[in-house]
């Protein structure tokens, strides 16, 4: 199942890229680089250190339509009440493309606005220090010792960035993300997925905040 929604995604993000051809007009179109990072990330970590998410943002403009994107990050997740706790923590690498509806008039496009689609996998590990529970004997405490997994989900969503300064861009994205694989096993389901999130519902939404440097290449000529 995998390999299949792998081999998918790959098609249709180069089926897309493909058609950018056809869909070019005479403006001409210069490529760029565009590295930032997700703002919201260290905010909340301010306000609550059980929740910590870094994420990048790499970018490259292959027209003013087309953007391929990589988003690594690290997440950590600490959860406790009266009858336990629960640590999670791991890598995340989200992959994909993004479609600018803007179109471009008498130069390359400034501004963002459109969506896009993100294949993610996640490595991580969870344990749980601590968990107390009763029986006929009374009261007993016992731990879960630590288990790497791996997840595999995809996301879809949509935002703007706008050029704030001279190639510094700031915006925000709305995301839906479904995870469709676990190889964690069934008696021990992640609560808290890098990456992805609380795993309490089926799709999980995220909101997100950007700030990006754009590295404009030379224009690549105008096309016809």
């Amino acid at each position: 199942m995998i390999r299949r929604t792998c081999v998918l995604f790959i098609s249709l993000a180069m089926l897309l890229t493909r058609s950018s051809a056809a869909d070019a007009d005479s403006s001409k179109v210069s490529q760029a680089l565009i590295i930032g990072f997700e703002l919201s990330g260290p905010v909340i970590f301010s306000l609550d250190e059980n929740i910590l998410n870094l994420e990048g943002y790499l970018a490259y403009r292959l027209t003013d339509k087309y953007y391929a994107v990589f988003e690594p990050g690290y997440s950590s997740y600490k959860y406790s009440q009266y009858n336990y706790e629960y640590n999670s923590e791991g890598f995340f690498l989200r992959v994909g493309l993004d479609i600018n509806l803007i179109k471009p008039k008498n130069g390359p496009v400034k501004h963002f606005a459109g969506f896009g689609l993100r294949y993610g996998i996640s490595l991580s590990s969870q344990e749980t220090p601590w968990f107390a529970y009763e029986n006929y004997w009374g009261r007993n405490e016992s731990i879960l010792e630590p288990e790497s997994f791996h997840a595999h989900f995809l996301e879809a969503g949509g935002g703007v960035k706008a050029e704030v300064f001279n190639n510094i861009y700031m915006g925000w994205s709305v995301k839906l993300r479904l995870m469709f694989y676990s190889s964690a096993g069934q008696h021990n389901k992640p609560a808290y997925i890098p990456g992805v999130g609380t795993t309490g519902t089926t799709v999980r939404p995220a909101l997100s905040y950007y700030l990006a440097w754009q590295l404009p290449f030379k224009f690549k000529g105008t096309r016809k």
